[in-house]
């Protein structure tokens, strides 16, 4: 069974509005094996307004308008970006934001959606998705901030228009506890969705809700990234740093690796600590030429090599031909004929 689940690693806002850092970011997923990177499209001028509040206070930006504001790229930027993740080979997705977003990553090119469970309220937005999309894109949705029938709901709009929909389990808390999932709610739903797949949205800035959630049948696993857990910014406590992310590669690889063979074989290696650990029977105490052998003569001693339990009752009877000392395994030579 090889894990099959997707890999998101969400840079969402963590470049604080620098191309250089948007790209060193998508080098670190890369490096870690990573299978698509994701970046949020807020467009302020489109989206905002000075009564929306923060979600995680931040310190200098006095609005999430002006944070919007002063995170965001232009075409041109969003276009560098593009052409970076073309260049190492990564696959590059969007959260959008509004209608402008949206049609902004569609002129570049983008086929991996995200709705955040937020702008499953936005049905202007959710409109125009199902409007514009094809069989060439791929629509994930978070059930975060809605009741999950309603995410269904949404997916299924979906299923008919794009190539493959995904639900992804969310807990919008940042950074959110273990016990806010349920393992046995990601069970069962990968096994009652039939066209949609189910997966894991984390936010706990941990390894193991993704370690764990794909051995549950999880098709997509979406975690935020970030250089440092300490840098500025909202999302960084719930985010994965490098060491984070080195440690679930090793986990994914290990995974596959242990998965990989459906039978069990025994390497000549093992082999040969079979007969390091082995047993031969062998005498309690050393004895001398012409002893009659009883069993309460004989034991088992490593290594392996002589002979075996199985071959007890064979010896009991025999005749010693020399003397034996206890430290060695019986062998055919000691035995008169």
């Amino acid at each position: 069974m090889k894990n099959t689940s997707l890999f998101v690693a969400e840079i969402a806002l963590s470049h604080e509005g620098s191309v250089g850092n948007a790209c060193a970011l998508m080098d670190l997923a890369k490096n870690n094996n990573i299978d698509i990177v994701k970046f949020q499209d807020h467009w302020a001028r489109y989206e905002s307004s000075k009564d929306e509040v923060f979600r995680v206070p931040i310190g200098f930006d006095k609005t999430r308008y002006n944070y919007w504001e002063r995170t965001e790229f232009d075409q041109t930027e969003w276009s560098h970006i593009y052409d970076y993740a073309k260049k190492i080979n990564i696959k590059i997705g969007f959260s959008v934001f509004s209608p402008q977003s949206f049609f902004r990553q569609k002129k570049l090119g983008n086929h991996i959606w995200k709705l955040g469970s937020g702008e499953l309220l936005n049905n202007e937005l959710i409109n125009i998705l199902i409007k514009e999309l094809n069989k060439k894109d791929v629509v994930i949705i978070s059930t975060g901030l809605c009741e999950y029938s309603h995410a269904l709901k949404i997916a299924g709009e979906f299923l008919s228009v794009v190539k493959e929909v995904f639900i992804l389990d969310c807990i919008s808390e940042y950074p959110c506890n273990y016990a806010d999932y349920s393992f046995k709610t990601w069970l069962d739903q990968s096994s009652k969705l039939k066209k949609i797949n189910y997966g894991l949205s984390d936010h706990s800035g941990e390894i193991w809700p993704t370690v764990f959630s794909w051995s549950y049948g999880c098709k997509m696993n979406e975690f935020h990234i970030t250089f440092d857990k300490k840098m500025f910014g909202p999302d960084q406590k719930s985010s994965l740093d490098p060491s984070d992310l080195k440690n679930l590669n090793y986990a994914r690889e290990a995974f596959n690796i242990i998965s990989k063979n459906k039978k069990k074989k025994i390497s000549s290696k093992r082999k040969n600590m079979i007969n390091f650990f082995g047993r031969s029977i062998g005498l309690k105490n050393s004895l001398s030429k012409g002893h009659i052998l009883r069993r309460e003569d004989l034991l088992m001693r490593k290594p392996n090599g002589g002979f075996s339990f199985a071959n007890l009752e064979n010896i009991i009877g025999k005749k010693l031909k020399v003397d034996v000392n206890f430290k060695e395994i019986l062998k055919s030579e000691h035995f008169e004929k």
